[in-house]
């Protein structure tokens, strides 16, 4: 739900278009991850900017850029075809 409510925010405000677009972003995502790894890769996205030592967990070379680079392909390609021009 926090996905969807942000997504729409980011692409214009909550209208019924933004809803099922971004409804239908999150549908692939599930397809591609579980909850956990989905959780996961949302943490180490939004905090590998964390400066210093205490940053550098979120800055696993192996673990968190995986599923980091794995997350942005899926929602770029969720993007271009769920959202309609």
């Amino acid at each position: 739900m926090e996905y969807v409510l942000q997504c729409m925010d980011s692409h214009g405000g909550q209208k019924y278009e933004n809803l099922y677009s971004c409804v239908c972003i999150i549908d692939k995502i599930a397809d591609q991850f579980t909850y956990d790894e989905y959780e996961e890769a949302g943490v180490f996205a939004q905090l590998r900017g964390t400066p210093g030592e205490r940053g550098g967990v979120f800055r696993d070379p192996d673990r968190a850029s995986l599923l980091v680079k794995k997350l942005s392909a899926i929602i770029e390609i969720a993007e271009k075809s769920c959202f309609v021009k």
